[in-house]
């Protein structure tokens, strides 16, 4: 009734939502859901600054080592003159040379070095005659050089690159799960932020129902039915409530602040109020045969593991390959043309009028190879090492898959009981307070009653809030957590990709 004589008089409402709002603080501003909070994380979180300055840095080192099988270009150009002395009296001879020239060059994976070369020289000079002879030389020339034995067909160059490759990839893994454990923990705060926020529900709705409960044994006392002592208890548990509010209120400030501040928001007014909160919600059925295969499927971090371990398997056979000796074949063939006219000489080269060709062999090998037989060794020990991580990495998914799903059961079956339990109490609190009004029951009974209430769905609202954690252990666990929230293909990292980093 008293609600309807408010609605009456507008100032008198006006004056009641200005009161709870000073109260309770200013209702939903805005809606925050869980997918948000983790973009949100991405942009300004600091972590994501350093996993891009690891991702660019190894790439930039992949870009590196493969640049050593870029095209090299020269463009050269060279003049000479030089005065000798004479041959005939009186005759002292004067040399003038312009050379042009032209080389490339480029590695391959195969371990093939080749070269490309052409060059123009003109040679003027009066060694026989009082005016300035001219001739030209032009040179086409090929020149191949090829490892035999150590690294034959460029294996050592080929594991080189592909360890590039692997390790860039088997970085953009470990940076994937890094994202996946981060917005795990901005998870976790999301949900602990949600059960404070339902638990201080409780508490106010508590709160109220005890100051009610106050103001009617009051009105009782005035006409006989109460006494001093119930009056007393009355205000007892409306205080112990009022305490509780104020708890669970300052509960409720922190955990907003922690999350607050690590999505980025605390230095923006406009987010200062509390947001509206999605609902949890979870998958009923988790199997864990089913949970475990998807974990050796989708783990980013088990990938990255096997991966270098592929890797240092094969960079320890290339060390093998370091008993062998070092031999190396190379060979040439060139094209000349010789003429006092330019063209004349360009064309002798075009018709392969004086050509040549040469091949040449070495052989290098340490007697001692200690130093080879050291990276033999080291190669062994990383490639042990790796295999020994690997393992512990196999071993590490599976508990974290079955203690999760064993967990996800029995918070499942937990958070079932609470509502049982909650409906139960709710319904033993209706019953005392009818006994209560008929005078069957003491006041201690039925504030006792009421508080078991309260306590039920206290845990019934921590439940619930524990069983979206779980559940966030257990995507966690499969490695499919940010995957199942909508997020990119975890190979190309598009989250750092294009993640704006601002500093200010």
């Amino acid at each position: 009734m008293k609600l309807f004589s408010y609605l009456r008089h507008p100032l008198k409402c006006l004056l009641l939502i200005t009161t709870t709002l000073l109260i309770n603080g200013p209702l939903y501003s805005f809606e925050l859901t869980l997918k948000k909070a983790i973009e949100l994380t991405f942009q300004t979180h600091p972590d994501i600054l350093r996993m891009l300055s690891d991702y660019r840095t190894l790439q930039a080192q992949t870009r590196l080592n493969l640049g050593l099988y870029d095209w090299v270009v020269d463009l050269g150009f060279d003049y000479s003159d030089v005065d000798q002395a004479p041959v005939v009296i009186f005759q002292p001879t004067n040399t003038r040379k312009t050379t042009y020239n032209l080389n490339a060059g480029k590695s391959l994976a195969t371990g093939t070095t080749f070269g490309l070369s052409t060059s123009v020289l003109k040679t003027e000079d009066n060694s026989s005659f009082n005016l300035f002879s001219k001739r030209y030389e032009t040179q086409l020339g090929l020149t191949l050089q090829q490892n035999l034995l150590d690294g034959f067909l460029g294996q050592p160059d080929r594991v080189k690159l592909k360890t590039d490759q692997s390790r860039l990839k088997s970085l953009q893994l470990m940076l994937w799960r890094e994202l996946e454990m981060l917005a795990s923990a901005i998870s976790q705060r999301y949900w602990n932020l949600w059960r404070d926020v339902q638990l201080y529900a409780v508490a106010r709705e508590s709160e109220d129902e005890a100051k009610d409960f106050m103001d009617e044994t009051v009105r009782l006392s005035k006409i006989g039915l109460r006494e001093e002592d119930d009056i007393l208890q009355a205000e007892a548990s409306w205080l112990r409530r009022r305490e509780e509010t104020l708890t669970a209120k300052t509960l409720l400030d922190n955990a907003w602040s922690s999350l607050k501040i690590s999505i980025g928001l605390h230095k923006d007014t406009d987010w200062d109020s509390l947001p509206s909160l999605e609902d949890p919600d979870w998958n009923n059925q988790v199997d864990y045969e089913k949970t475990l295969k998807m974990a050796y499927i989708n783990r980013a971090d088990l990938q990255s593991s096997a991966i270098s371990r592929e890797l240092n398997k094969e960079l320890k056979d290339s060390q093998n390959s370091k008993i062998w000796p070092q031999l190396t074949a190379s060979g040439g063939y060139s094209l000349v043309g010789l003429d006092p006219k330019l063209k004349t000489s360009i064309k002798q080269v075009r018709k392969y009028k004086n050509e040549g060709w040469n091949l040449g062999m070495s052989l290098s090998h340490s007697f001692g190879q200690n130093m080879d037989r050291s990276e033999m060794e080291l190669a062994e020990a990383e490639y042990l090492r790796s295999q020994s991580q690997y393992r512990k990495r196999i071993n590490a998914v599976e508990e974290e898959v079955e203690v999760g799903v064993n967990e996800f059961k029995r918070q499942l079956q937990i958070l079932d009981l609470s509502k049982e339990i909650e409906n139960r109490r709710m319904r033993i609190k209706n019953i005392f307070q009818k006994k209560f009004k008929n005078g069957r029951i003491s006041i201690q009974d039925l504030l006792r009653a009421q508080e078991e209430s309260r306590q039920s769905r206290y845990r019934r609202h921590l439940a619930e809030s524990q069983m979206a954690i779980t559940q966030l252990k257990v995507d966690l666990a499969q490695g499919s957590y940010l995957s199942q929230l909508g997020f990119g293909e975890r190979y190309s990292l598009p989250i750092i990709e294009k993640t704006h980093y601002e500093t200010e």
